[in-house]
């Protein structure tokens, strides 16, 4: 019979860390998604307006503790998307890059088992083609077919 494998006890740390985060993490896009929503249906609010900045700078920065490589380029283009004068802020721009870190972080397991719940050392990740995919369809929106 083969000897169980050993853990690293800092990657077991890191995972522990991870499923006592998510839930955090998960609130601060849930800020960020209601003020898109809001500037969506035409309610924009300053003070919203700067929660989600700090939510999104916050996201930018914590992310990449835990290996997401993509999340965390992601987050940081929301994160100088909110910080540009909100007028001109993309609500298309900014929801697209929202449902792809969703779709990010939705890929990380969130409970403890045989499966490591951080990602994988770099390389190419599956979604990646979901990735280019709303970057096609963001660019197509602004610059035509």
């Amino acid at each position: 019979m083969p000897a169980p494998r050993e853990r690293d006890p800092l990657q077991a740390d890191l995972e522990r860390l991870w499923v006592r985060s998510k839930p955090e993490i998960l609130s601060r896009l849930r800020v960020i998604q209601d003020h898109v929503a809001n500037c969506q249906s035409g309610r924009f609010d300053v003070g919203t307006w700067r929660i989600a900045q700090r939510q999104a700078h916050r996201l930018a920065g914590s992310l990449g503790v835990f290996g997401f490589e993509i999340a965390t380029d992601l987050a940081r283009q929301l994160d100088r998307l909110l910080r540009t004068d909100p007028s001109s802020v993309s609500v298309g721009r900014a929801s697209g890059l929202l449902t792809a870190l969703r779709h990010e972080l939705a890929a990380a397991p969130s409970q403890s088992g045989d499966e490591a719940l951080m990602p994988a050392a770099p390389g190419p990740h599956p979604s990646a083609q979901v990735l280019l995919a709303v970057i096609a369809s963001m660019y197509a929106v602004y610059h035509g077919p």
